[in-house]
């Protein structure tokens, strides 16, 4: 069962921002997105993305979050594990939403689907592989299209996501040198 796949959109909770420019916002802090008025906006769920050895080190995550065990992490306020990285991951792949959304750990629920505001998913492999092969010319190429989905209403600065992409693939790297998967910390 995909853990955020029902609920979607549902999840997110926006909170307005005054004066403040993408380029100022810490990527790693907070996703900023830029409305067509010129608004910027931050989404306000919480998502740890992490690389582990194996589920069980994963779970050990629950509580407190994978900086609470010693794990490196990206912490990033707002970037969905499904909705926003399946669909950065059917870019990079070349292949459609629905292909990603098939593979068997492509956000699957570790541990009790009733925990509360808390939950930790799998990502798959192949989104690790294809980040830790990834250059920076090709995290900016994917990151243009990328701003432009639905998901982000069409509006988000695609200097921001590259950034995004390149720390997540920082990790992937790391991930992949140690046999290791790669992860995703939720909080409402």
């Amino acid at each position: 069962m995909n853990a955020l796949g029902a609920q979607g959109r549902g999840l997110y909770r926006i909170a307005e921002l005054s004066g403040q420019r993408p380029e100022e916002a810490d990527i790693s802090r907070e996703l900023m997105l830029s409305d067509t008025d010129g608004t910027i906006r931050t989404v306000g769920n919480l998502y740890d993305y992490f690389s582990a050895p194996d589920d069980d080190t994963a779970l050990t995550t629950f509580e407190g979050g994978p900086a609470a065990v010693g794990l490196p992490l990206l912490d990033a306020k707002g970037m969905d594990p499904y909705l926003l990285i399946g669909a950065a991951e059917a870019l990079l792949t070349g292949t459609t939403f629905d292909e990603v959304a098939a593979q068997p750990r492509f956000n699957h629920l570790l541990g009790d689907p009733e925990a509360g505001s808390r939950w930790v998913v799998t990502l798959t492999d192949q989104l690790r592989d294809v980040l830790a092969e990834a250059s920076t010319e090709r995290l900016a190429a994917v990151a243009v299209p990328w701003s432009r989905t639905e998901e982000f209403n069409g509006s988000a600065d695609p200097e921001i996501l590259t950034d995004f992409l390149g720390r997540l693939a920082d990790i992937a790297r790391q991930a992949r040198t140690q046999g290791h998967g790669l992860y995703c910390w939720v909080s409402l």
